[in-house]
């Protein structure tokens, strides 16, 4: 018997496909259980972690939403209180002038440690109309931005996001451990959570869906071959198998064009430009 953990989004299935039960399952002779040590506990809450945020990228983003990176001017120096405040500001501005317009607000971000010191943050955000615009509007300093890319499930940025510090950084002794924590990702409370569809199978063994060759579920998407993973978990002892399957035709996120916004009621026509943002209902 076995377990399977199916997680779905618009443009991406996962799967998780493991044997499980006391005495193991008829055709699979379950390996020797071991003791986990701490490194590969580390290893593996690292992958749980990594696996959280590419799950919550699918569910949520798609390839025309922005990666967008907030810099200081050169030799600006802030702690990370003030750079903290900042982005709270900058969060603030985008989430009111998003609702401006009728939408929601969603992002991913990190903070992180420049190789010269300097603060910056990184955020993955959902695009709106306008939305560089509003950004070199809210944000004081550079801001560089680009869309983000959907190869490999998300899993490139997720890895980013989800890295841990740098052991130069842990050790660095002006850096408390409340203020380590805000330099690691942290989400919109607006976001969905992903949930995966569970489903328990009594025909087929592990070790016989080991020797089969992955299908997609559809016409519409395909298996990447770069996700197949094989084996046995050296820590319980028994096989498993992990893919993901990409839709062939992403889909984007629909941008509403001007003309389909709701307009305020104090204003009789269709404001133009950015300078006009305030005219626009809540």
């Amino acid at each position: 018997m076995y377990h399977q953990k199916k997680f779905i989004s618009e443009n991406f299935i996962e799967y998780e496909i493991s044997h499980f039960g006391r005495y193991g399952a008829k055709g699979e002779k379950r390996s020797e259980k071991k003791k986990a040590t701490p490194e590969q506990i580390k290893k593996q809450n690292q992958r749980n972690r990594i696996n959280l945020i590419r799950r919550t990228l699918q569910k949520n983003f798609f390839p025309n939403d922005i990666w967008l990176t907030l810099k200081y001017a050169k030799n600006t120096r802030k702690t990370v209180e003030e750079v903290e405040a900042d982005i709270k500001k900058f969060q603030n501005l985008m989430r009111k002038d998003y609702k401006m317009r009728g939408e929601s607000f969603k992002w991913i971000k990190r903070i992180e440690i420049g190789k010269n010191g300097g603060l910056h943050a990184h955020f993955v955000i959902n695009r709106i109309y306008g939305s560089e615009i509003l950004i070199q509007k809210n944000w004081p300093g550079y801001v560089y931005y680009t869309n983000i890319r959907e190869e490999g499930g998300m899993s490139a940025l997720a890895e980013y996001i989800g890295k841990p510090l740098p052991p130069e950084v842990e050790q660095l002794s002006f850096f408390p451990e409340e203020e380590k924590r805000l330099l690691k990702y942290s989400t919109s409370r607006n976001l969905i959570r992903p949930e995966p569809e569970k489903k328990t199978f009594k025909r087929k063994t592990v070790r016989h869906l080991l020797q089969e060759q992955i299908k997609p579920s559809s016409q519409e998407f395909r298996v990447d071959p770069d996700s197949i993973v094989k084996g046995v978990n050296p820590v319980t002892g028994y096989s498993f198998i992990i893919y993901r399957e990409i839709r062939i035709k992403p889909k984007e996120r629909e941008i509403k064009p001007p003309e389909e916004l709701k307009w305020s009621r104090y204003t009789s026509r269709q404001p133009s430009g950015i300078r006009s943002r305030r005219r626009l209902a809540l």
